[in-house]
């Protein structure tokens, strides 16, 4: 049900109210309740004004009902339940990878806690004191429903890559600009690791939404998330020799900085890889951004598919042609692109497979020191963002129920050699190390801060 609601097209209810429905629907479902405004705001952690609110926009959409009951003495109460019907023709939805971390989430009346030891704290008045009160970092009653919107969309890692905004803005009944500023504040107060706006283009054969990687370090999520391992290689330099994914914006901005460069689009040039590089001159860095989260989608499922140390760093052989019509899926060339196309686009779709090659074998390499231990079903890679001066890749591996969970850093110290730091959790690496890896975004410095 909790699923269901969440997938509603409610952009008519305010989010305060679309909240109250989720936690009324699953406390009281059809059953009748004579709770009061204070009783069900003291509850749900709302105020009396938004339960109200919230009451009158659910009875008079006919979503919720309300009657009366007679008590042995004095005035009758008024009495709320969900109507069955409607109860009933909620759209089914199978058991979702983060339901407990959904169910918690929104019952924010209870305390995030962090794994690990804690120290101890006074006690708080549960509920009412909860309310309206505003701290550094407490997340808000609407940043919890669109948190819980995109758990519900989210994979087993927490990366959300098929929600635009639009779609987001009829979910949660937020206008668009609140919305972006909600992204904002949850990336800096570290529940988004980091998130990268969608964008249209004449390359991409659809509108690619944003993406979201949500952290499941976080204490408002680490309750009833699934253990992954988390292998994050952090290299000295940029990684020099064949062209991989991140190398692409950087090798487009050496062609705009080369006074001698030809920047002309006649056939021989097009035909080439560097030719089709030459197409993506011009581009700004949010469309390189959404190039390279697009390519790492890509080496992700190359390295689940077809990659294992037993064999060969990469089975390219095997893979080549799948690998092409997925890309064709993604990308195209732009109607202004004249001469024989077929070639041109061969070209700019072996410059992008080739880069997703190469990545996926660089990245197999480093990941063999962990691969006997952990297995790889499943993984996920967060690559450092495009003008980061620390060069680091995230892996997030799900391998067999009986391999260990695991935490670690491998830091390259110069030719072949690498170091290793293994932590209990990501949650015990230190702050500016997260900040520092790339596994979350540095909040913008405050004017007046030191």
């Amino acid at each position: 049900m909790l699923h269901s609601i969440l997938s509603l097209d409610m952009k008519w209810l305010e989010p305060h109210s679309k909240y109250f429905l989720i936690r009324f629907a699953k406390a009281y479902g059809s059953t009748p309740t004579s709770a009061d405004l204070s009783e069900l705001a003291s509850r749900f952690g709302l105020s009396g004004s938004k339960v109200a609110t919230a009451l009158k926009q659910l009875v008079d959409r006919g979503i919720l009902l309300q009657s009366q009951e007679q008590g042995p003495r004095g005035r009758p109460r008024i009495c709320y339940e969900v109507v069955g019907e409607w109860l009933r023709q909620l759209p089914s939805s199978p058991k979702h990878f983060h339901e407990r971390v959904i169910e918690r989430l929104l019952e924010h009346e209870r305390s995030a806690t962090p794994p690990g030891p804690q120290p101890q704290s006074k006690s708080v008045d549960r509920y009412s004191h909860l309310r309206e009160r505003k701290q550094p970092g407490r997340l808000s009653v609407v940043n919890r429903l669109l948190l819980a919107v995109l758990l519900s969309r989210a994979d087993r890692f927490g990366v959300v890559s098929d929600l635009g905004i639009a779609e987001m803005t009829r979910l949660t009944g937020l206008a668009p600009n609140r919305l972006k500023s909600r992204i904002r504040t949850l990336v800096n107060q570290g529940v988004i690791r980091s998130y990268i706006p969608g964008l249209a283009s004449p390359f991409f054969t659809r509108k690619i939404p944003s993406s979201y990687f949500l952290n499941f370090s976080h204490p408002e999520l680490a309750v009833g998330a699934t253990p992954v391992s988390l292998c994050v290689y952090r290299w000295a330099f940029f990684p020099e020799g064949e062209r991989i994914v991140p190398s692409i914006y950087r090798d487009v901005l050496a062609l705009d900085g080369d006074p001698e460069g030809d920047s002309s689009l006649d056939d021989e040039v097009v035909d080439t890889e560097e030719g089709a590089l030459r197409l993506l001159q011009g581009q700004s860095s949010e469309f390189f951004a959404v190039l390279q989260n697009l390519l790492m989608s890509h080496v992700s499922w190359l390295l689940t598919q077809y990659w294992t140390p037993v064999r060969s760093p990469l089975r390219r052989s095997a893979a080549v042609e799948t690998l092409r019509r997925r890309l064709q899926e993604d990308f195209r060339l732009p109607e202004f692109i004249d001469g024989d196309r077929d070639s041109s686009e061969g070209a700019f779709l072996r410059m992008l497979g080739r880069s997703v090659a190469n990545t996926a074998a660089m990245l197999g390499l480093e990941l063999a020191n962990d691969y006997f231990r952990l297995g790889v079903n499943e993984l996920s890679i967060l690559f450092s963002p495009l003008n980061s001066d620390d060069w680091s890749c995230a892996l997030f591996i799900s391998g067999p129920e009986d391999r260990p969970v695991v935490c670690n850093v491998w830091t390259e110290l110069g030719g072949d050699a690498w170091e290793c730091q293994s932590y209990e959790c990501e949650a015990a690496m230190p702050l500016d190390r997260r900040y520092r890896l790339n596994l979350l975004t540095r909040p913008p410095l405050q004017i007046g801060s030191k």
